[in-house]
């Protein structure tokens, strides 16, 4: 999953999500309407084939270590060994 396709505002929404705001906390927070959020989740979802916050929050997290990982290494200069065995 790649959650690095989202637009700005599906990216703002997703981060509200991952701090386990509702709809009208989200809304609120981001000076838009509920109806906007329900719409960017809605969005989101479908363009991740994801159909639960609970796996959507997992995905996030496991896409951020995965690319702070990547980062790590290729800031160590070290790009032959997989991402995982590093990580691990």
């Amino acid at each position: 999953m790649n959650l690095t396709h989202l637009t700005q505002g599906e990216r703002r929404v997703l981060d509200r999500i991952v701090l386990g705001e509702s709809d009208k906390e989200a809304a609120r927070a981001l000076g838009c309407g509920v109806k906007t959020v329900k719409q960017h989740v809605r969005q989101i979802f479908e363009k991740v084939g994801i159909h639960s916050r609970t796996k959507l929050i997992a995905t996030y997290y496991l896409e951020e270590a995965y690319l702070e990982g990547v980062i790590a290494l290729r800031a160590a200069g070290d790009r032959a060994a997989p991402v995982s065995e590093k990580l691990a």
